[in-house]
C-alpha cells in the first residue's frame, strides 16, 4: 500500500495513471475507426485519440490545430475530448460551416463539467449549447445593439477616450521611464463604453474589474476541454475557480445596483431602455432568471471590454513599425473628422478607410478569436465527406488568415491589401465569425475601435516598448492575449514628430 501511495504521489506516476485512464475512456467512447475520409493521425487502437487530445490539452486549441494542419493539410481529422473533430483552414469548408449550413453548427465543443465551472453551461450566449435558451438570451443582445445604441456608441467612445487620456500623466508616473501599459488603458476605455451603453451603473474600481476579467479568460481556457479528474492534481484549479467567482460576484454587484435604481422606475416610461434594464424587466415578468442576467452581464463584459481593446493594441503596435501608414491615417483623420470630437457621426467614421483597413489588418494577423469552435447538430456532408452529428469543428482563423494562396506576403502588416484586393466581405476573412453564431456586437466593436484609435492617433504618438508586432508574445487560446506587459511611450502629437 505504501508503495502505491508513493507511486501516485510522484509526477511520473500521475502521468502514467492519467494515460491509462484516458486510453480506457477514449477507447470506449470514440466510435471512429480507421475508415475516416479526411487525413490525420490514425486511430491505432485508441492511441490516436489519446495523443491528439493530450496535444490539445497541453498546447492549447489554436497551436495544436496549427500543428495538425501543417502536418496533414488544410482539413484534418483528429479527436478532442474523445470525440471526432474536423480541423480546417479551408475557406470553402469555413463558408459551409458559417453560412451555407450555419444553423446546423450553433453548438460548440467543450466538457459540460468545465462549462458549469465557468457559468456557461446552458446559460449566456457564448457557449450555451441549449438552443432554446441561447435563442431567448441572444435576443437581448441583438435588441440592445440597435441603431440608437450604435449612434450613442460614438459619443460614449469619445467621452471614454477623453476621460482616459486625461489620466496619462498619472499612468506615466507609475514607471521610471514614463512608459504606459497601453492595453490596460484601452481595456478601461472599452469598459467605460460598455458600462455607459449597456449597464449604466457606478463602477468603483475599473482597474480592478479589468484585472478580474483578464483572469476569467484564463479560467475559461483552463476548464473548457479539461476532464474533471485532472482538477484534483492541479494547484491552478483553485486559482481559476476563484477567478470565476470574482467576476461572477462583480457582475452580481452590477445587477444589484441596477435593480436598486429601477425600484421606482416604470419600465414602459423608459425611452430607450438599455441592455440590463431590459433583462431585469424580463426577470420581473418571470421570463428569465437572475442567474441568466448575471451570466449575460458577465459575457457582455468579456466581449465588450477585452476583444476590441486587444485588437486596438495590436494595431497601434503595428503602426509603430510603419510610420508612413500611420502618417496617412493621421492625415485622413484630420481631413475627415470635425474640429470638435463630440461632433463625430457615423458618416465621418465610414470615410476613415485607411484606419479601417489598418484595424482589419491587425485583426487578420492577430485574430482575437484565433479559432472558431462548433459542433454538428445533425448529420452533414462537407466536400463529399459525411459528417456525423456530434462531430466537433475547429476553424483556424489564425492559419486561414495567413494562407499564401489567399494573402500576398501574409505575415507582413499591409493595410493596403484590403484596398487592393477589395476584401470588404470575402469568404476567407472572418475576424468576427459570421452566420447564426457570429459576433452579435461586431458593428459596435468597429465603431468604438474607429473612434478610440482615431482620437488617440490624432492627439498622441505611440512608440512600442515591446518591439515589433511579430515580437509580441501571444497566448493563443480561446482568446488571443499578449503574455507580457503592453508598454508603449505615449506623447502628445504636438510635441512629437513622426520619424
Amino acid at each position: 500500500m505504501e508503495l502505491i501511495v508513493t507511486f501516485l504521489e510522484s509526477y511520473q506516476g500521475l502521468c502514467i495513471l492519467f494515460t491509462g485512464i484516458m486510453m480506457i475512456v477514449l477507447r470506449i467512447v470514440s466510435k471512429e475507426k480507421e475508415n475516416k475520409s479526411f487525413p490525420g493521425p490514425g486511430y491505432k487502437y485508441g492511441l490516436g485519440p489519446l495523443i491528439t487530445y493530450i496535444h490539445y490539452l497541453y498546447n492549447g486549441i489554436p497551436e495544436a490545430s496549427s500543428y495538425y494542419l501543417k502536418k496533414y493539410g488544410d482539413t484534418v481529422h483528429v479527436w478532442v475530448c474523445g470525440e471526432p473533430t474536423i480541423v480546417t483552414n479551408n475557406p470553402t469548408v469555413a463558408r459551409h460551416i458559417f453560412k451555407n449550413n450555419g444553423i446546423n453548427y450553433t453548438s460548440r465543443l467543450g466538457y459540460d463539467t468545465g462549462l458549469k465551472h465557468i457559468g456557461m453551461f446552458e446559460n449566456g450566449i457564448i457557449w450555451n449549447n441549449n438552443t432554446k435558451i441561447w435563442k431567448k438570451l441572444r435576443l437581448f443582445f441583438q435588441n440592445a445593439l440597435n441603431a440608437k445604441t450604435l449612434n450613442s456608441a460614438i459619443h460614449a467612445s469619445v467621452s471614454a477616450a477623453k476621460n482616459m487620456t486625461c489620466k496619462l500623466n498619472e499612468l506615466r508616473q507609475r514607471t521610471q521611464d514614463g512608459r504606459v501599459e497601453t492595453l490596460n488603458v484601452l481595456r478601461r476605455i472599452t469598459l467605460e463604453i460598455t458600462n455607459t451603453l449597456m449597464f449604466g451603473v457606478d463602477i468603483e474600481n475599473d482597474e480592478k474589474l479589468v484585472e478580474i476579467i483578464v483572469e476569467y479568460f484564463k479560467a475559461w481556457e483552463y476548464f473548457l476541454i479539461r476532464p474533471w479528474y485532472l482538477y484534483y492534481f492541479d494547484s491552478k484549479f483553485k486559482v481559476h475557480t476563484n477567478a470565476v467567482k470574482d467576476l461572477w460576484e462583480a457582475c452580481q454587484e452590477i445587477v444589484r445596483q441596477k435593480k436598486t435604481k429601477m425600484k421606482n422606475v416604470v419600465f414602459d416610461d423608459l425611452e430607450n431602455p438599455n441592455f440590463l434594464e431590459c433583462m431585469i424587466h424580463a426577470m420581473n415578468e418571470n421570463e428569465i432568471s437572475e442567474d441568466n442576467i448575471i451570466q449575460c452581464v458577465l459575457e457582455m463584459l468579456l466581449a465588450g471590454t477585452d476583444t476590441s481593446s486587444v485588437s486596438m493594441y495590436y494595431t497601434l503596435v503595428a503602426l509603430c513599425d510603419d510610420r508612413e501608414v500611420e502618417e496617412n491615417i493621421v492625415k485622413e483623420i484630420k481631413e475627415i473628422l470635425p474640429v470638435s470630437d463630440f461632433d463625430i457621426d457615423r458618416v465621418n467614421l465610414s470615410n476613415l478607410k485607411n484606419l479601417e483597413n489598418a484595424l482589419k489588418e491587425g485583426m487578420r494577423i492577430k485574430p482575437v478569436g484565433p479559432v472558431v469552435l462548433r459542433k454538428a447538430l445533425k448529420d452533414d456532408v462537407i466536400n463529399d465527406v459525411p459528417i456525423k452529428a456530434g462531430t466537433n469543428i475547429i476553424i483556424s482563423l489564425l492559419d486561414m488568415h495567413k494562407r499564401n494562396d489567399l494573402f500576398t506576403k501574409p505575415t507582413e502588416f499591409n493595410p493596403n491589401r484590403f484596398k487592393q484586393q477589395q476584401l470588404e466581405n470575402p469568404d476567407f476573412f472572418y475576424p468576427f465569425g459570421t452566420g447564426p453564431k457570429g459576433c452579435v456586437g461586431q458593428f459596435l466593436a468597429m465603431i468604438e475601435m474607429k473612434v478610440v484609435v482615431s482620437l488617440l492617433l490624432k492627439d498622441f504618438t505611440f512608440t512600442s516598448a515591446v518591439g515589433q508586432l511579430k515580437d509580441v508574445d501571444t497566448r493563443w487560446d480561446i482568446a488571443n492575449q499578449p503574455t507580457d506587459a503592453s508598454y508603449m511611450f505615449i506623447q502628445p502629437r504636438s510635441y512629437a514628430k513622426l520619424s
